[in-house]
């Protein structure tokens, strides 16, 4: 199988798993803030936030240092397992120790302590499945990982349903997230047993110090990426009211859906860009750059799409109360379009033994998200978060390709990209005069709906008549339909 044919493979396997687990994880966030309220949605967004973003401490021995070193040294990873276990282990009751001494003393509210509390426990099982993940990424059996997330998400969804659904509130629903991830991390380690990765019961102390040396430029990077990616809520939970951190998570959840796809697409190639890295670095060039390219002809017209149907999309699914997360989510979706690509950068300087440069430039990002909430936010609210977050995101794309130059060498970009925004546009303009004109009348519901399927047959359209996909690329797609549908030919012949 050749290198594009795998990864497009993983990607596959990986985005349907991701794109399942996120429809399920979106129509439940839907039913707990409609049963909860905007406040009491509110509080729990606090909670999952915070606790989020302690739970870095936990999984110190990073996610993307464990695939790296899993696909380089398969034969090891149940001893490295082991070894990351007890770490995580060790770490996850600190932690807990330390959210039982601070949270009663935050000034929030008791049911949004209480919640703190449970998750953070909770982060004893959270924190092994992740390392298992990492695990499994790195044998490549993105298949296995995927159908972890699925179970984890349908074990959520059920209990948690029935939980709110039984008429219980916010501290019986986070109890419910708790036995997920118990149930979760059991399913994890039968995962592993099947591709003979489970983790070795040895400790290895020599192992033990070179994972935590070797594993601190990716701790560095994760904390900082945690930040950009809960602090903005924390801050607005502090300066703002509970109410309006539910507006922003909700425009938060349906923003983190238009990654799903890149974010498929990046875990799937970064095992292999590691492994060319050691065997092929001649190769690793031209898989980055079709790798680029492939990513910006999606999210630039997926983060547009979105902007597009914000104002309809976010009260119809989660009431009229949430119409001040539609502005919310039109300004975040192109943060998101930004961080589709950022990952991309940072995972090639990962692969090329570059995680202090990451770490580094990741950190200027942090800090810059962190100065500019803390400009933004208390005058505006959760739309001066949303502004923060696309600044910091842009910035960090400008340092990341000037990061990356040396390391891959001028890319040639402009082309492709300006191919790409000519049928974005074509796109963007069709569906404005669609939704603003013709469908003016219409219900919210079925406006939105032929909007959306109107997008996706037109984007294809344009992009082809633009030159989006060169010849190379349509054939890498069309190979597929060729063989399924080409003639049979009788044996012997």
């Amino acid at each position: 199988m050749s290198t594009f044919a795998r990864i497009a493979k993983n990607t596959a396997s990986l985005a349907a798993g991701n794109l399942i687990t996120k429809f399920l994880s979106l129509a439940f966030f839907v039913y707990v803030a409609r049963r909860l309220g905007d406040l009491g949605f509110g509080r729990f967004s606090t909670a999952t936030a915070l606790v989020g973003l302690a739970a870095v401490l936990p999984n110190y021995i990073a996610r993307p240092y464990l695939i790296r070193e899993t696909a380089r040294a398969p034969q090891k990873a149940g001893l490295i397992l082991a070894q990351v276990s007890l770490t995580n282990f060790v770490f996850s009751l600190l932690l807990f120790a330390t959210l039982r001494v601070i949270a009663p003393h935050l000034g929030y509210h008791p049911d949004t302590v209480a919640a703190i509390l449970i998750l953070g426990f909770a982060l004893v099982f959270d924190t092994a499945t992740n390392s298992y993940h990492a695990a499994l990424a790195g044998f490549e059996r993105l298949d296995l990982s995927a159908l972890l997330n699925i179970g984890n998400t349908l074990i959520t969804v059920t209990v948690g349903g029935a939980v709110l659904w039984l008429g219980y509130g916010l501290t019986p629903l986070v109890l419910s997230y708790a036995t997920a991830k118990f149930l979760t991390f059991g399913l994890a380690l039968g995962m592993l047993r099947r591709v003979g990765a489970a983790p070795a019961p040895r400790f290895d102390p020599a192992l033990m110090l070179t994972l935590l040396k070797g594993s601190w430029p990716f701790f560095v990077t994760t904390l900082f990426v945690m930040l950009y990616a809960r602090l903005d809520i924390v801050m607005l939970s502090f300066f703002r009211p509970e109410s309006e951190v539910g507006y922003y998570n909700a425009a938060y959840k349906v923003m983190e859906g238009l990654g799903l796809l890149s974010a498929s697409f990046v875990t799937a190639i970064y095992p292999v860009l590691s492994r060319l890295f050691v065997d092929r670095p001649d190769r690793l060039r031209e898989v980055y750059h079709q790798s680029l390219r492939y990513l910006v002809a999606f999210v630039l017209p997926a983060a547009t799409g979105l902007a597009l149907i914000a104002d309809d999309l976010m009260p119809l699914l989660f009431g009229a109360s949430f119409a001040p997360a539609a502005t919310a989510l039109a300004i975040l979706v192109w943060g998101q379009a930004l961080d589709g690509i950022n990952p991309l950068l940072s995972q090639t300087l990962r692969a090329t033994d570059r995680e202090r440069s990451v770490a580094v430039i990741t950190g200027i990002g942090a800090a810059i998200n962190l100065v500019a909430n803390l400009i933004l936010i208390p005058p505006y609210g959760l739309y001066g978060a949303a502004i923060a977050t696309v600044l910091s995101f842009g910035i960090l794309l400008v340092i990341n390709l000037w990061a990356i130059h040396a390391v891959v060498g001028a890319v040639p970009l402009r082309g492709p990209l300006l191919r790409t925004l000519a049928a974005t546009l074509l796109m963007a303009g069709s569906l404005y005069y669609l939704s603003r004109w013709v469908l003016a009348g219409w219900p919210a519901g079925g406006r939105l709906a032929l909007t959306l399927v109107a997008g996706f047959v037109l984007y294809p359209a344009f992009a082809w008549i633009c030159g989006v996909l060169d010849a190379a690329d349509r054939r890498l797609l069309l190979t597929p339909l060729r063989r399924r549908f080409a003639p049979k030919t009788p044996a012997g012949r």
